[in-house]
């Protein structure tokens, strides 16, 4: 099984190198690679373009040019670039963050699911931190943006990348609801930038990435919740008052962006279990 990446960026020069290294040292090369750069300032381009004569899979393109919008909107049309420039055909596609690293044995390892499962649909690898392990249940759930891979036909299947949606949720309920399977994969990968950085504070990036998402008729309440119980060392309730608070209103409020019925009763499905799993964390039984 062959693999294609698309990876956006955007003044990654502390960050970029270290994710072209990781592709390059793949012991599974991918047929190709596109660089969409986002009129980067701080010579991100000029650390890529240095590695493109010795790598022919690679290339760099200019980001288009289009009015100014939210940041999870343009990383969505970034990538709907760099899918309609792809000169090669290959079963899988992977949105890569340029801000990441993995050993030499990441894709290998995703392929190989990939091949001895043709209902896997979308899988990413396992974040860690420090290190560590991010604290997840590794047989099934919503995979990460960062390292997300698609099989084609589940991408097709499902409407592609929804037009001004995050990678997670919807693109997960979408293809569960049409009986594709998601994995978080064993294979470790590290963000090598804090979540949130994107526009300085965590709390308001996590805000205004989840306005901008629409994903589901969420409001500024919930991902200011959701923010702090990622953010404050303790966060004693927030995390499941975030949950119930979005549950409520994917269940009961309805005022966003409209969704085909089968991904809001997934999305809803989703709130419910997560609330459960975060309860079942604070109490003793």
């Amino acid at each position: 099984m062959d693999y294609l990446i698309v990876t956006p960026v955007k003044n990654e020069a502390a960050r970029i190198d270290a994710t072209l290294q990781s592709v390059i040292r793949q012991t599974v090369k991918p047929r190709e690679w596109i660089i969409i750069d986002d009129f980067s300032t701080d010579g991100t381009a000029d650390i890529i373009r240095r590695h493109l004569p010795h790598h022919q899979y690679m290339r760099l393109l200019t980001a288009p040019r289009t009015p100014a919008g939210d940041y999870s909107s343009r990383v969505v049309q970034l990538v709907k670039f760099g899918l309609a420039n792809l000169r090669s055909d290959a079963e899988l596609i992977v949105k890569l963050d340029g801000d990441v690293q993995f050993g030499p044995d990441f894709f290998a390892g995703i392929l190989h699911e990939f091949e001895q499962n043709p209902q896997l649909g979308i899988a990413s690898g396992l974040l860690t931190k420090n290190g560590i392990p991010e604290d997840v249940d590794i047989r099934s759930g919503n995979t990460r943006g960062a390292t997300k891979c698609y099989r084609r036909s589940c991408l097709s299947d499902i409407g592609g990348l929804y037009a001004s949606t995050g990678w997670d949720t919807i693109d997960n309920a979408a293809a569960r609801a049409r009986s594709w399977q998601t994995r978080v994969l064993p294979f470790e990968f590290e963000h090598l930038k804090p979540e949130g950085s994107g526009a300085g504070s965590p709390l308001y990036n996590h805000y205004r990435t989840g306005l901008a998402n629409g994903r589901i008729p969420y409001n500024g309440l919930y991902f200011t919740l959701k923010a702090l119980s990622k953010t404050l060392d303790r966060p004693v309730l927030l995390g499941p008052l975030a949950q119930a608070l979005g549950y409520c209103q994917t269940r009961f409020l309805r005022r966003e962006r409209p969704f085909p019925q089968f991904i809001s009763n997934q999305v809803r499905h989703e709130q419910q279990t997560y609330l459960v799993k975060r309860l079942k964390r604070l109490l003793p039984f």
